[in-house]
Parts: structure tokens; sequence; C-alpha cells
């Protein structure tokens, strides 16, 4: 219920702006193209209706579509809605073998996702078979967390707590300047480092600890806060812009978006996430 009252009134309001806006931008073919994604995102099956329309991720028309970017929030939701449905039914029968299953299922989508780069990468890129092994990582976490209980060991492990989370911010940042998607495929087994990454600082990151700092500073909690409206928000954006050509005649004019993004962010999460 968390989850639905937080996602869905701030998904609908950008859908209703971005109708209305549409109407005046965008060109009658493009309309109807908008108007079947904006159904596939209110039902959260835009990766499969993006895919088997053949709109490859990172093509320059995909540029023009202001919904393509949910897609990713159609991932989740499958998975938060899929997921505790397979918990509450099957949990009694698979207690003991819990973890097994998790480890299954995160090395089964593993291999199908490495497979799938290599074969159709559009199916890889946008499915969640071959995606949840990303969401998985987070869940055997957890498990460990508050299953097992097996955090507690790492409160006397002084060095891991002082490396890992280092290693963990470097292998992010690694991934974030060094990942060229035109000779990688993603996802894949190299979507293992920016995973690992995060999963080191999680599990090892500490109160003053210089990672736990830096990611606690008040202008990274900011855009923590307001990150899901501005994820929201930044695609259509900057997509009006380049289907009026535009965004990128200058750079004044992206700074311009990208502050418009953020203050349209600001609004929906205080008046409509809150």
């Amino acid at each position: 219920e968390r989850r639905v009252r937080r996602i869905l009134p701030a998904l609908f309001l950008v859908i209703i702006i971005s109708s209305v806006v549409s109407l005046f931008i965008l060109f009658p073919k493009s309309i109807i193209d908008f108007s079947k994604s904006i159904l596939s995102s209110v039902f959260f099956g835009s990766n499969i209706y993006f895919n088997y329309t053949g709109n490859n991720y990172g093509d320059d028309h995909i540029l023009l579509k202001p919904l393509v970017h949910t897609w990713s929030l159609a991932v989740e939701e499958q998975f938060y809605i899929l997921f505790p449905i397979f918990i509450f039914l099957f949990l009694k029968i698979i207690k003991n073998y819990f973890l097994q299953i998790l480890l299954a299922g995160f090395f089964f989508s593993l291999v199908l996702s490495i497979y799938l780069s290599l074969n159709h990468p559009g199916t890889n890129f946008y499915q969640l078979p071959s995606r949840i092994f990303e969401i998985i990582i987070g869940s055997i976490l957890a498990y460990f967390d508050f299953i097992k209980k097996k955090r507690n060991y790492k409160k006397n492990s002084y060095i891991y707590n002082w490396a890992f989370p280092k290693i963990g911010i470097v292998l992010i940042f690694y991934s974030f300047f060094y990942f060229n998607f035109e000779e990688i495929y993603h996802p894949s087994l190299i979507t293992l480092l920016p995973l690992a990454g995060v999963s080191l600082i999680i599990w090892f990151s500490n109160k003053n600890e210089i990672v736990t700092n830096f990611l606690s500073s008040k202008i990274l909690v900011f855009f923590g806060l307001i990150s899901y409206s501005l994820y929201l928000w930044h695609y259509p954006i900057f997509s009006y812009l380049r289907y009026l050509e535009i965004f990128n005649s200058s750079n004044t004019v992206k700074f311009i978006a990208i502050f418009v993004a953020i203050i349209f962010s600001i609004l929906t999460f205080f008046f409509v996430e809150r």
C-alpha cells in the first residue's frame, strides 16, 4: 500500500500534464503512440510495450517519446506485485530453502541476461526475467539482515567496515565513467560491478565512515528525497524540448531544462508524494 501511495499519484500527475502538453506539441501520429504508452504505463507494462514495438533504448527517436523512461518503473512494479504473491503462496513450503531459491533466481536471471544480451539485446534490456537478478540481490541482503541476523558480526570487523564501502564507491564510479554502452552489453555479467558496489555500501557502511558521510550529505539526501519525482519529470521535459528542436541548441537551454525539472520535482514531492 505504501508503494502504491508513493508511486501512483505522482505518476498520474505527470501523465495528465504530459497529455495536455502533447496535444499542443506532438504530431497526430506521435499522439497515438503516446496514448498507447500512457495505457502501458498505467498498468506497469511499458517495458513490454516499448520492447515489442521495436523501440530500442538509446536510439535517437526514443529521445522523442515522453514516457519511455517508465519502462524501469514497470520492471520494478512487476517485481513488487509478483514477488510478494509468490512469497505469500509458497513461503510455508519453501521456508527452509528460501535463500537457495533466491540464489537460484539470481543466477538463472544472470545467465539469461548474458544469453539475451548476445542474441536479443532489446528483450534483455526491457524485460523482468533478465533484470530480476539486479533486484534479487537486495532481497538476498534483506534475507541475511532480517532472517539470519548475520549483520551483527560486522560491528567488530573494523577492516571490513573501513575498506569495503570505499571499494563499493570505486566500483560505482568506475561503472559510471568507464562503461561504454556501445561496446558492452547490459544487463549482463558486467552489471555485477555496480551491483557489487551498491551491496558493499549497503552491508558495510556505518556512521562516521567517509562513504556514509558523503552519501549522507544534505545535498545528496535532498536529491534522494526528490529522486522519484525527478525521475518522472526529467524525461518528458527533455523530450518535448527535443521535439521542438531546441534542447541541443545551447547549454543554457539544457541548464534551464534541468532547473525546471528540479523545481517541478520539489513541488511534486511536497504537494503530491507527501
